[in-house]
């Protein structure tokens, strides 16, 4: 039986506080526990999993665990006492990490975890029930929410398996230890159920990113919409019917960190930010209404088909210096196989409006999606070097459990699975699969090419000289550009090719054409085929034009 424990004597732990301000402020989704437990929250260090520019600089961008923050709301509601454990912040050990955990005599230790991460979670978990079998350990995240019986039977240290959504889930396993392991409940209609992120919790001295021009300052992450409609293959997160939080709320939590912590710099951590055009112009009327567009910048994600030069310049006015979009892919064939439901030609419009109000661009870009070819991969460099974009990541195709691109990879659907190690699905610097025409080589070499070529770019390099002499001198910030120009250098001495380089060669010769899409396996997700544009009645509010 687990009793109450005075939390006076022990300073890891932060007593749960009534932060209800009003009557609008009371929570009843959240059960109040008849025990008081000491949970420990965890996020393990991942910066090092998924770097390829080599060894990390100190000052550099690290984020807020949102998602844990959230839980932690959540169980402090519910009368727990928690604290958070960050090892990102400065690449704890597993060691040091464990005796952190130990030290603050949890009665539940909760962790997160995506998929290279999971063997440090469960090798974590083993560590710790060796030291004290009392503990209870839940894992979330969305490997274990993609897999949770095979997580529970890899890793018998494993208490409960919280699946999809955290904050009630937690407050359950508080309140309860229930006798299931895998606990799972139906997503609320609004997110605003919920309590505020329990950032009191964190030193925010940590948490850093670089304003456009003016280089590492303090940052705080937060989300306006939880969800996203599209049908992308590689995503997990698909399908998912947006729910909008109330704005007045969102901008209290901007209006809070900032007069607390002294934040600079927001990032949204949603999926689409602009997928909605009222609650985007709402959302932006409120922070200037309130003279926050004066003293913080924004970061934002968006799509090229739910933005227009309105919404950017109502976004600029509100104080948004970034804006990032997912490209995926410079090949109009390719765009539409994964159901990413743009247009080359609209990314190509929306990144010249950007340029043109002096935001600063960036995009993510994949290569070796089902059935890429040498073709298509260069079509996506050269695409990228076109528009007018000044800031790059290029990941390899890793295809996480519960996306089509996993099934298509099981299958051998234009992907193959070439290792089923979970520590191996990084996206960066090792690939798990080949395609029918590049091998996992092939896609390691495009990787490190995509981004020298874009980093060395004339237009690229100005661009960060400008950031230079207007004061982001930022080491972080500059990675790409260092490991671009060192990379060049080692092409051009080596004459360096990508493995199969000969077979595209071959087709060139013979002007054979490239490998044809032809993917055949139904996306358990998407049975209806749909792709979605952003312009469809019922699914967003109000089309663009």
């Amino acid at each position: 039986m687990v009793t109450s424990v005075d939390t006076s004597i022990d300073i890891n732990y932060t007593a749960a506080v009534d932060r209800r301000v009003s009557a609008s402020e009371v929570y009843p989704v959240i059960e109040i526990s008849k025990v008081k437990r000491h949970i420990t929250l965890v996020r393990l260090p991942y910066a090092n999993i998924y770097s390829v520019y080599g060894k990390l600089p100190k000052n550099r961008e690290v984020r807020p665990p949102l998602g844990l923050l959230y839980v932690a709301g959540a169980l402090e509601e519910a009368g727990h006492c928690v604290n958070i454990i960050d090892c990102e912040t400065e690449l704890y050990s597993p060691e040091y990490t464990l005796q952190l955990i130990l030290d603050s005599k949890p009665d539940i230790v909760g962790f997160t975890a995506t998929t290279p991460e999971i063997h440090g979670v469960e090798s974590l978990a083993k560590q710790i029930k060796d030291c004290d079998s009392t503990i209870k350990i839940m894992v979330g995240g969305s490997h274990v929410s993609a897999l949770p019986r095979e997580t529970l039977a890899d890793c018998p240290s494993l208490d409960y398996i919280v699946v999809g959504e955290g904050e009630l889930s937690a407050v359950h396993i508080a309140n309860d230890l229930p006798t299931e392991q895998i606990i799972r409940t139906q997503n609320q209609k609004s997110v605003d159920v919920f309590p505020m992120p329990a950032r009191h919790l964190l030193n925010y001295d940590f948490y850093k990113y670089a304003w456009p021009g003016k280089g590492m300052v303090k940052m705080d992450v937060l989300e306006s919409i939880r969800g996203c409609p599209f049908m992308c293959t590689f995503c997990s997160v698909r399908g998912v019917k947006p729910r909008l939080r109330d704005i007045q709320r969102v901008v209290d939590e901007i209006e809070h960190s900032y007069k607390t912590y002294g934040t600079q710099l927001f990032m949204f951590f949603d999926d689409t930010l602009t997928v909605n055009r009222f609650h985007v112009f709402e959302l932006c009327d409120e922070i200037i209404r309130r003279g926050l567009n004066k003293k913080v910048v924004f970061y934002g994600n968006t799509r090229a088909n739910t933005t227009n030069a309105e919404m950017l310049d109502k976004m600029i006015e509100a104080g948004f210096t970034e804006l990032s979009m997912g490209v995926e892919t410079g090949s109009a064939a390719m765009m539409k196989a994964i159901k990413k439901g743009t247009r080359i030609e609209q990314y190509e419009q929306v990144y010249k409006l950007m340029h043109e109000r002096k935001i600063q661009t960036r995009a993510s870009f994949i290569v070796g999606h089902a059935y890429e070819t040498h073709e298509t991969v260069l079509e996506s460099i050269q695409f990228a070097k076109k528009i007018d974009l000044m800031r790059c990541a290029v990941n390899i195709l890793t295809p996480y459990p519960d996306t089509h691109s996993y099934d298509q990879a099981v299958a051998g659907d234009g992907l193959h699975l070439k290792c089923k190690d979970w520590r191996e699905f990084k996206r960066w610097g090792t690939a798990v699969i080949r395609t029918d025409d590049l091998s996992s080589e092939d896609l390691q070499w495009y990787q490190r090419r995509f981004l020298t070529e874009f980093y060395t770019q004339p237009k690229v390099l100005w661009y960060h000289f400008e950031q230079l002499i207007t004061g982001n001198a930022s080491h972080y910030f500059f990675r790409p550009v260092f490991f671009a120009i060192k990379n060049r250098l080692i092409d051009f001495l080596t004459r360096s090719k990508p493995p199969t380089w000969n077979n595209y060669l071959k087709r060139r010769a013979t002007g054979e054409k490239q490998i044809h899409i032809s993917s055949k396996l139904v996306d358990t997700k998407n049975k209806k085929n749909k792709t979605l544009t952003g312009t469809e009645e019922g699914v967003f509010k109000l089309n663009i034009k």
